[in-house]
């Protein structure tokens, strides 16, 4: 590991500081700054779902926490140190309660952004994290973290590697959203606006029924697993989490040869968060085992599976409006006979899923292959960020999104998205 250097993290950034940290709620409005919170932040990546919005007099008046393309956002609270690499086209931006970490000209972005997201990272962060009653990633803490660091040249390196499957991750992406979209206007224009093909074969079909969703399929509760049966090695057990971010290192496992086999599950199957977030999905990961305050829901004879998956995601906005709880809000299983869904006639049905099931399928062989894209980016990174994989000597070529890159010691290139 010729030319690498124990160092501070503070020794190779410009700065270190904190997001703001107060009261917000008063503040956001329906356009304006983009401002981020530890949500937004995942791996690699930000996530723009509920991306909030302050004014620019506001934004203005709390200048430490601007952020702007080739900072590292990273999470202080709830999933600390999951990091991400602020993008190009995010020009202006603001934040709250994530430590900023902006890096100098010996430092590459992406590259102390995949420190912070390897299992290195995680155990580094998990073992400073302070405070008693929400423990979290403290600045102090952030900017005495010490790591050996190559030559910027071979982070740069390092970084077109990951950078490039980013990239690929986020191309699936753009295609899998199109491709859902597609789906769910034909969705929404069949069976919401009632605006039928026409067409003299469909002609005595435009009759629908108002059908309770409980008699759309099977709505199976997952199985209650004890702290004893959560392992390390075996099938994942699938939560809440795990539908919102993905089957993770840290997702527990069971080998399931003694969980009864209608809690297994796989591809292709229709998974629907009752509790929490109510979130619906046709499974991508591979098998799996079902957590309570989950439903796999099997369509019943003569539905088919993508008329029905549209049939919840689109009921969701209803389901939201009936939760009851006092600390975590769900629905109750009363409600899938109260919500009702327009069903069509056989045929209808039929030429429905002639045009949405390849738009889904090609979809979920999308997300299979990220999948596999991550599974690559994780069995890279650890291998990578310690120096047994060298790529020094070799001849990288950048990817599409990354800036030439400039000789080491100039100033830093533009942060690209991943």
């Amino acid at each position: 590991m010729n030319r690498w250097r124990d160092i501070k993290i503070k020794e190779v950034s410009e700065y270190v500081t904190v997001g703001f940290v107060g009261s917000m709620a008063d503040q956001y409005v329906e356009t304006g700054v983009p401002f981020l919170r530890s949500l937004n932040i995942q791996p690699f990546r930000l996530n723009y779902n509920d991306l909030k919005y302050i004014p620019e007099s506001f934004h203005d008046s709390i200048k430490k926490s601007k952020l702007r393309p080739g900072d590292v956002a990273i999470v202080r609270t709830g999933y600390p140190g999951t990091a991400c690499v602020i993008p190009a086209d995010l020009l202006d931006a603001n934040c709250s309660d994530l430590v900023i970490l902006r890096p100098g000209p010996e430092l590459n972005p992406h590259y102390i952004a995949a420190i912070f997201n390897s299992s290195f990272g995680q155990s580094l962060v998990g073992g400073n994290l302070v405070g008693a009653a929400q423990q979290h990633f403290n600045v102090t803490v952030a900017k005495e973290l010490k790591l050996r660091l190559p030559p910027r040249s071979e982070q740069d390196k390092i970084a077109a590697v990951l950078v490039g499957l980013n990239d690929l991750i986020a191309n699936n992406q753009r295609r899998i959203a199109l491709l859902e979209s597609m789906a769910e206007e034909i969705y929404r224009e069949w069976f919401v606006r009632m605006r039928f093909p026409k067409s003299d074969e469909y002609a005595n079909q435009t009759q629908v029924d108002l059908v309770p969703l409980e008699q759309l399929g099977t709505f199976l509760n997952g199985y209650p697993f004890d702290p004893t049966e959560l392992h390390d090695e075996g099938l994942p057990i699938v939560k809440i989490k795990e539908l919102n971010a993905g089957v993770c290192a840290g997702t527990p496992r069971n080998a399931g040869d003694k969980i009864p086999s209608r809690y297994k599950f796989g591809n292709g199957d229709i998974v629907f968060s009752w509790s929490g977030s109510l979130v619906v999905q046709v499974w991508h990961q591979g098998p799996a085992l079902l957590n309570q305050h989950l439903f796999k829901v099997t369509p019943a004879t003569g539905v088919s599976r993508d008329f029905l998956y549209f049939s919840i995601k689109f009921a969701i906005p209803i389901f939201e409006s009936l939760t009851t709880g006092a600390t975590m809000q769900h629905i109750k299983r009363k409600e899938l006979r109260f919500v009702k869904v327009r069903v069509p006639q056989p045929l209808l049905m039929k030429a429905f899923d002639s045009l949405v099931s390849p738009l889904i399928e090609k979809a979920l062989r999308l997300k299979q292959i990220s999948v596999k894209l991550r599974a690559q980016r994780e069995a890279l990174l650890p291998r990578l960020i310690s120096g047994k994989l060298r790529v020094d000597a070799l001849d990288i070529q950048f990817p599409p999104s990354m800036q030439e890159q400039p000789p080491e010691g100039a100033a830093q290139p533009a942060a690209i998205s991943s």
